[in-house]
């Protein structure tokens, strides 16, 4: 698992967008329901901001100091409980095994 480095104020990640299901009907109206998130989904998000709003702050307190943060490593210690159990998942590994499933069986 990589550790996550601290980024510069104007290399911000864009902020998260609600997902939207909907259809456009006739005659111009547009029908849109929003997505309800889960209860572990929230708590994940603001575990999240809270993280990153930590990192930002050690930035700007290391610009006051004088110090360039674009050379920062940032580490943490702590675990958060929900991501102790967490295993990453090969992506790639995946989609080899689907491909190669795929065309093996004769199937598209």
């Amino acid at each position: 698992m990589s550790v996550p480095r601290a980024m510069l104020p104007q290399q911000q990640p864009p902020p998260p967008r609600r997902p939207q299901s909907g259809y456009s009907g006739g005659g111009g109206t547009r029908y849109r329901q929003e997505a309800a998130f889960s209860a572990q989904h929230l708590e994940d998000a603001r575990y999240l901001a809270h993280t990153w709003r930590r990192v930002k702050e050690e930035c700007e307190n290391l610009r006051n100091t004088g110090v360039d943060p674009s050379s920062l490593y940032y580490h943490q210690s702590a675990v958060h409980p929900s991501l102790l159990d967490f295993e990453p998942f090969d992506l790639e590994k995946w989609w080899g095994r689907r491909l190669y499933n795929r065309l093996t069986s004769g199937t598209t």
